[in-house]
């Protein structure tokens, strides 16, 4: 099948992909990047639906699977990457919008600059 094909091609490279998602997390929890957290929010329904579709899709009970070397990383980085969006991605809204940090880091940011 050619969705077969596709996703074998995306199964090699879905390890690097988990890897990009978790810099990516990185930059957003410690504060490197910063972005409005309606923004954050977007990019974990994006991520979640990207790893949902792809399980779904390549592993789903319609036909007879025959498990690659891929697959177990696939499902353990899938794994992982839902278990990260849930835990930590939520805390990290909830601490946001608890506190407001993002709008205390942008005066502070603006106080620097004025001092400068």
């Amino acid at each position: 099948m050619m969705f077969d094909s596709i996703f074998q091609t995306v199964g090699k490279y879905f390890q690097p992909i988990s890897i990009l998602f978790y810099v990516l997390y990185a930059t957003f929890v410690f504060g490197i990047a910063f972005f409005n957290i309606e923004y954050l929010m977007i990019f974990k329904t994006l991520i979640h639906s990207f790893v949902c579709l792809f399980l779904i899709i390549r592993f789903h009970p319609f036909r007879e699977h025959n498990l690659t070397k891929y697959d177990s990383r696939i499902i353990f980085s899938a794994a992982t990457i839902l278990l990260l969006n849930t835990g930590i991605i939520d805390t990290v809204y909830g601490y946001i919008e608890q506190y407001k940090i993002e709008n205390h880091v942008k005066n502070l940011i603006e106080r620097t600059n004025e001092l400068e």
